[in-house]
């Protein structure tokens, strides 16, 4: 019995000993209660949170930022008094909040109960997760919250925490306006408090940007290098082979490096992480993209999708379809090194299945012989539009041509909520953000060129002139013209008067 009494005491003093250590040791703490071993970049940052009063990380694609930032969560509700510690996350979007960090906290939630019924921790992370992104305790205690900023520019969203030891996180802090990141750093202003800002330097224009330009002082700031992931180290070594398959590796940079360039924006933010400064005047903004990422479009019932399709053939560029269904814009197919005849059926094929109305085809170039074998194939199933980019505008002082009605038309719809993008389509996302736009000597607007893109070392955008065929208006010059399924409408047309009218742009 006396024994018993000493076994107990010794453990209670072993477990008090080793909360004292976790309090201290975010990293320690990750390796002994969830089994989660961080690599040396991780470690950095888990340290300067544990630090530091504001710490920033930009970073390339998949180097682990968001799931150490749920870790960092995680071990701050662990480590606190229960209703003394609280967290707040956010970012541009409803789904960024709850597809990023939401689903990696559930996911430890999760591990930490399975490792306490297999005995080998001594109690689970408490509570559990409800609708929209709260986790809370059984007794309705509120541990923290995600939330989107309601208008991405005031801090309402945060109002009302008080709590001792607050953990601020912004995600995707690429898309958060400087309100959003000085609110987090309103309700984290006492010695026990840190805030956490993470993202791909894909925008030098926000705040983010701005805080690395300007080496703001009360920032701990960090960057993580693709190069620096263990799959390019020695550190592959020490890290568990499950680790090593999520984080980035040589075969996506290598992709990357044939594909975009080293001199594309794109190269610099996702492979490189670091911002690219020099982007220059870019049509669409990041802020209207994060704007289309967040709407969400119900598809009716009876609607048909349009097929908008970019052609390229046998080089690295890539063949490219997307869907626009009701404003709603999905990713469809891509493919390279194929013949007009492949590329042909290739899209016949998705028309098919999608059962598109209408196939929007870039006809410039070795377009024109892929809409030539579509015609072949269509029959009556759907139309085909020539969508020849060189063709006037329905108002050249204000459009130059017909690409830049297009990319007009399509970042007004996204900014009137009318397109829904995928959140996880980073590459439409990556590439509506990188053509750069400037006038004519007429006054018209003019987007730039695949190839004035291919001379400035910038990959030519496949996937958004896709999407934006797909989602476009064309104008049509007489809303009663009848069009007949399978007709290639882009081409100049003389009506009765003897003029020139083109019926679709």
């Amino acid at each position: 019995m006396q024994k018993s009494i000493v076994d107990k005491v010794v453990g209670h003093l072993d477990r008090q000993s080793k909360a004292s250590q976790y309090v201290d040791d975010p990293v320690l703490w990750a390796k002994e209660y969830l089994g989660v071993t961080l690599w040396s970049k991780q470690r950095e940052i888990a340290y300067s949170v544990r630090d530091n009063k504001s710490t920033a990380v930009k970073a390339s694609h998949s180097v682990g930022k968001s799931f150490l930032a749920a870790i960092l969560i995680a071990w701050w509700i662990d480590v606190h008094p229960i209703g003394e510690a609280f967290f707040f996350t956010t970012a541009p979007s409803s789904n960024q909040v709850s597809v990023v960090l939401g689903r990696e906290l559930r996911k430890l939630l999760s591990l930490s109960k399975k490792r306490f019924e297999d005995g080998l921790i001594d109690h689970p992370l408490p509570g559990h997760f409800v609708s929209p992104n709260e986790w809370k305790l059984d007794n309705g205690t509120v541990l923290g919250m995600g939330r989107k900023p309601p208008d991405h520019t005031t801090d309402d969203a945060v109002q009302g925490i008080h709590e001792r030891y607050v953990l601020a996180v912004g995600d995707e802090a690429n898309g958060l306006t400087r309100e959003m990141i000085d609110a987090l750093g309103n309700i984290t202003t006492n010695d026990f408090s840190r805030r956490l800002i993470i993202g791909n330097p894909t925008n030098p224009a926000s705040h983010f940007g701005h805080i690395y330009k300007q080496e703001l002082e009360n920032w701990e700031r960090f960057t993580i290098n693709a190069f620096d992931s263990p799959n390019f180290t020695d550190e592959k070594h020490e890290m568990p082979k499950d680790a090593l398959e999520k984080l980035v590796g040589p075969s996506w940079v290598e992709e990357r490096r044939i594909e975009w360039g080293e001199n594309d924006p794109r190269w610099k933010s996702r492979v490189l992480g670091e911002f690219a400064y020099d982007l220059g005047d870019t049509f669409i903004t990041d802020t209207e993209v994060v704007h289309g990422m967040d709407t969400e479009i119900v598809l009716s019932e009876d609607s048909r999708p349009v097929l908008g399709v970019d052609v390229s053939r046998y080089g690295e560029d890539k063949s490219t379809i997307y869907s626009c269904r009701d404003g709603q814009l999905r990713y469809v197919d891509s493919w390279s090194k194929a013949s007009t005849i492949e590329s042909a059926n290739r899209v016949h094929r998705a028309a098919l299945e999608t059962g598109a109305v209408e196939v929007r085809v870039d006809g410039i170039g070795l377009g024109g012989g892929v809409i030539d074998q579509i015609l072949t194939l269509c029959g009556d199933l759907y139309t085909v539009v020539d969508m020849n980019s060189s063709h006037a505008s329905p108002d050249p002082k204000q459009w130059h041509n017909a690409r830049a009605f297009w990319w007009s038309n399509f970042k007004d719809k996204l900014f009137q909520g009318q397109i829904d993008l995928d959140p996880q389509d980073d590459n439409l996302l990556d590439e509506l953000i990188v053509p750069r736009y400037e006038y004519a000597n007429t006054g018209g607007l003019l987007i730039e060129s695949k190839k004035d893109m291919k001379k400035r070392g910038v990959g030519s955008p496949d996937y958004a002139d896709a999407a934006i065929y797909a989602a476009t208006d064309l104008w049509i010059d007489d809303s009663d013209q009848y069009v007949k399924t399978g007709t290639v409408v882009s081409a100049p047309i003389v009506d009765d008067f003897g003029w020139d009218t083109v019926l679709a742009w």
